[in-house]
């Protein structure tokens, strides 16, 4: 499936990779850079830590976070499930893993033996590129001699982390358990790092990666039941032969991403699931608000996250300024259709799940 990168815009998430050994055990270190996306309660993912997402009269702060840094420190097996359960989760364009594997020393922490060897290690490293090639994942392999997938700097976690988290996001005792998870940290480092992402300030919200918030899916249970197409043409391929393809009747850019998202993240929890489907409820009765917004207001509608990455890397022109005013101008259309089917609601009903 076709990755979303255009102009130079990270609109697909990029991650670092490293598979380490402690004793007999695996352990999959990733960090996962991806643009912002609130969630879906429309609430802040500071607000959960105590960190406010807007001010004290409930409105959103601006300046909030453009950038998700998710990190994760799981164990794994000969097989690297978990590895392959987070790039199916996080459907990353581009990977960057380190060129060689961790010494025996570096992998034991000063502890006990790495348990199989260098060459155990090398194996994993060899499952590692054959897992990213499997899922058509980009890699960029990174010399790690240069000090590159160990321990960051101490100023990364003084200065410059502190420095890169969004407003409000700053204070690093909110985040003692992403810190402890040192490799992940160093996952992180090379990530901004290669990605010259240091300069990015008060841009960045950092979480904990998790694969139990979601169903958990490999990439053999996704082909099994052809969630997407496969990657690059490796083999003929018949229209809405998968799931996403099926599902795809999206009018742009953004919905598309957004269910691509929703396919790789299948909900676990069932109030979530509940509040969407009670969405898809509305728009499946109400005729007359789902074809006003698919034939009026969605057509036409430019893909804005584009548009925000332009601007905010300073890259947009002039075509891309009229496009923003042009979908302004289609606001009314949004506004008129939400404000018919909410006018349409009996006095006492609850209020509709669209609001």
């Amino acid at each position: 499936m076709a990755r979303d990168e255009e102009h130079g815009l990270m609109l697909a998430p990029h991650i670092a990779v490293q598979v380490t050994r402690k004793g007999l055990e695996r352990i999959t270190s990733a960090a996962v850079l991806a643009p912002y996306v609130k969630r879906e309660d429309g609430r802040e993912e500071g607000e959960d830590r105590g960190g406010g997402g807007g001010d004290e009269t409930g409105f959103e702060n601006k300046a909030g976070p453009r950038w998700s840094l998710a990190v994760y420190e799981v164990p794994d097996n000969d097989q690297l499930s978990s590895l392959d359960s987070i790039l199916v989760q996080t459907g990353p364009a581009l990977a960057y893993f380190p060129t060689e594997p961790p010494s025996k020393k570096e992998e034991a922490g000063g502890g006990g033996g790495g348990g199989g060897g260098k060459g155990g290690a090398k194996a994993d490293l060899h499952k590692l590129q054959h897992i990213l090639e499997r899922q058509g994942i980009d890699s960029s392999p990174v010399c790690s001699k240069g000090g590159s997938f160990r321990p960051p700097p101490e100023d990364f976690e003084t200065s410059l982390l502190p420095r890169l988290l969004a407003p409000g996001r700053a204070d690093l005792l909110q985040y003692k358990n992403e810190l402890d998870y040192t490799r992940a940290m160093a996952c992180a480092h090379v990530l901004l790092k290669t990605m010259d992402m240091m300069d990015e300030e008060g841009s960045i919200h950092l979480s904990l990666g998790s694969l139990q918030q979601y169903v958990r899916l490999d990439s053999s249970a996704a082909e099994a039941i052809n969630l997407f197409p496969p990657e690059r043409g490796e083999r003929p391929w018949m229209e809405n032969g998968s799931l996403y393809q099926i599902l795809n009747k999206c009018k742009t850019k953004m919905g598309e991403r957004l269910l691509q998202r929703w396919l790789r993240q299948p909900l676990v929890d069932p109030a979530k699931i509940n509040a969407r489907l009670d969405i898809v409820q509305q728009l499946t009765e109400d005729v007359h608000l789902r074809c006003s917004l698919q034939d009026d207001a969605l057509r036409g509608t430019p893909d804005l996250e584009t548009l925000a990455l332009k601007l905010q890397r300073k890259k947009a022109g002039l075509i891309d300024i009229y496009k923003i005013y042009t979908f302004a101008q289609r606001l009314p259309l949004y506004a008129g259709a939400l404000e018919e089917a909410s006018r349409g609601e009996t006095d006492g009903a609850p209020p509709s799940p669209l609001q």
